[in-house]
């Protein structure tokens, strides 16, 4: 009959083994796993949280281009709504963003002679902003848009803003979002 010796707490270094060392190795082991393991949670964690950023990023970014796209069209066909006191609203498809696009004809921009008859600046802001000055400051998205009130074709120059044949042609010319 064969009898295996315990080793005691007073034997020798000697006399252990290495009964208890893989022990050690399976604690090592299980904490750099949950090491990579939170690592690769946090970075994911991160992306998710980047993805809904950017993504609230390009649909505020795309309600802006539509706020100035309706404005643009007012102020094409119907120049009179270019006013600095009275902003053209916009409310995005879900109701969840209102913006105001606020339009200023500068003072020499008006050449009734030419066929780059008005040169008109735009601006857009949340509905917060209550005056032209305070969203030209700084507006979410600017936008300069030059006019040809002429319709194709040879006719009497313009002696008074159009009325008729407003906004035949249109050039974008500045399309700048701050955000």
């Amino acid at each position: 009959m064969h009898v295996r010796r315990v080793p005691s707490l007073s034997s020798s270094p000697a006399d252990r083994g290495d009964a208890g060392a893989s022990l050690i190795l399976a604690l090592l082991f299980l904490l750099v796993s949950s090491a990579v393991v939170l690592s690769l949670t946090a970075a994911a964690t991160n992306d998710l949280n980047n993805v809904r950023k950017f993504s609230t990023a390009r649909v505020y970014h795309a309600d802006l281009s539509s706020a100035v796209d309706v404005a643009l069209y007012d102020v094409r066909y119907t120049p009179a709504t270019c006013t600095t006191s009275v902003p053209v609203p916009f409310t995005s498809a879900d109701g969840l963003v209102t913006l105001d696009v606020w339009c200023n004809t500068p003072a020499g921009t008006v050449n009734l002679l030419s066929t780059q008859t008005r040169v008109v600046d735009l601006y857009a802001c949340p509905t917060t902003v209550t005056s032209e000055s305070a969203c030209a400051a700084q507006p979410d998205l600017t936008a300069v848009a030059t006019f040809d009130d002429y319709a194709p074709g040879l006719h009497t120059p313009l002696t008074s803003p159009c009325a008729v044949n407003c906004g035949s042609g249109m050039i974008v010319s500045d399309w700048k979002f701050r955000l």
